[in-house]
């Protein structure tokens, strides 16, 4: 499946780090056979609220706020309520630092995907992001906001490419992938992708997102993956597996041994608990990287 690349101005700290805040907001598993998709209205005017004081922590603190490390504020697959897609536009304007926002929007209409869609600067052509020959009435797909280093903010929308089962009767499959890819000199380059839960659920679909990516952008390695999962059982054996293809020897397939993968998931309804959903990780080749969460409960 096409991975398009596209050039942004975004580069590490000087201390070549990033900063990472996990949205760890629970969102209630959508029914895929129901009418409705679309999350309760009470329960999207909690996650207003959760934004907004996000927004304001951030902005409590200059050392949070305005400094030249890059800022990922990532939440899980099928938790952004459509309606909050402008919330993080005023998020990404509230500070004065290179921030990347991903979030995963609730199952979109076709029509509010087309929308989406065309208020984007995904690369390629818009027939690319509108293939939809089986008219699947619906998309599951992330948004991505990229304030760069010079303060230009830029949106992109990135679908998922391989539907699980019970949802596969819904969307469209096949549509293309995205590669951000830094411009920045040796040593200070983040380039990063997004995959939505099943996109990464086989070995194979690791195995040939990275040839795709290898095609795509030869010298171009991935410094960190982005994960957004509704997943309740992230040791299943298939998922164990797609990490291990991930980071295996890059045989014409693009490098990650250097970079990260990062979990993020759904979590369950009561506070604390890791029975169903709610681990979300960060991993290098071989090893966990530390994280810090924000918090619907904090």
């Amino acid at each position: 499946m096409a991975v398009l690349p596209v050039d942004v101005d975004l580069a590490l700290g000087d201390d070549q780090g990033v900063d990472l805040a996990l949205i760890q907001w629970h969102t209630p598993v959508p029914d895929p056979t129901a009418q409705d998709l679309a999350i309760a209205a009470y329960i999207a005017k909690g996650k207003e609220g959760i934004l907004s004081e996000l927004i304001a922590w951030l902005g409590d603190d200059p050392r949070r706020c305005k400094t030249y490390r890059p800022l990922f504020v990532v939440a899980p697959e099928l938790s952004l309520p459509y309606s909050l897609d402008n919330k993080l536009m005023e998020l990404a304007s509230s500070v004065e630092r290179p921030v990347v926002i991903i979030a995963g929007f609730e199952y979109l209409a076709w029509e509010d995907y087309q929308a989406a869609v065309r208020r984007s600067k995904n690369p390629g052509s818009e027939r690319d992001w509108l293939n939809n020959p089986d008219a699947r009435p619906y998309v599951n797909a992330a948004r991505i906001l990229i304030r760069d280093s010079s303060g230009t903010i830029s949106q992109f929308v990135q679908p998922k490419q391989y539907p699980a089962d019970p949802e596969a009767h819904l969307l469209p499959k096949g549509l293309p992938a995205i590669l951000f890819r830094s411009q920045a000199a040796p040593g200070q380059r983040i380039n990063f992708a997004v995959r939505v839960c099943s996109d990464l659920s086989h070995p194979d679909k690791a195995r040939q997102f990275r040839r795709d990516c290898a095609l795509a952008a030869p010298a171009s390695p991935l410094d960190i993956t982005f994960v957004l999962q509704c997943n309740e059982d992230q040791a299943a054996t298939q998922f164990l597996q797609s990490i291990q293809a991930y980071f295996e020897p890059p045989v014409a397939m693009t490098e990650t041994d250097v970079g990260c993968l990062v979990f993020v998931n759904n979590v369950g309804s009561e506070w604390g608990s890791l029975e169903q959903f709610g681990y979300s990780q960060a991993l290098r080749h071989l090893s966990v990287i530390d994280e810090r969460t924000f918090s619907d409960r904090a």
